[in-house]
């Protein structure tokens, strides 16, 4: 019983003592972020020989996702009489939208991803 008090003891003080920290370690890991963009670069023979393994699963996957969601953006379209056709345009663009086959430009990071122009449209 007495360990449980004291180790209770502890737990406060420790929250206590760091919880006003908290605001500073943030307004210092703004500024000094060690986190960089990657640098573009040229790509190489690991770039192409990984964007041929990485299409044998993406180029299928992005087909069934494309087939799935144009299903989906169906199913939307007649329950709802057409009124959700926002939301079946965007499960559409989704499966069949953004790249179908990765380059090796996309690997090396001269071409940007998906998901960072996705972002920027939506």
């Amino acid at each position: 019983m007495k360990l449980s008090t004291w180790l209770c003891a502890v737990l406060v003080a420790a929250l206590v003592l760091t919880g006003p920290l908290a605001s500073f370690a943030q307004s210092t890991a703004d500024r000094t972020s060690i986190w960089t963009e990657p640098e573009a670069k040229e790509p190489t023979e690991a770039h192409r020989v990984g964007a041929g393994f990485v299409n044998v699963v993406h180029v299928p996957g992005k087909a069934i996702l494309c087939t799935l969601g144009t299903f989906v953006a169906a199913g939307f379209l007649v329950a709802t009489f057409g009124s959700a056709y926002p939301t079946a345009a965007r499960v559409f663009e989704e499966g069949c939208g953004g790249t179908w086959v990765v380059t090796p430009e996309h690997l090396s990071g001269k071409l940007p991803h998906d998901s960072e122009t996705r972002d920027a449209r939506w």
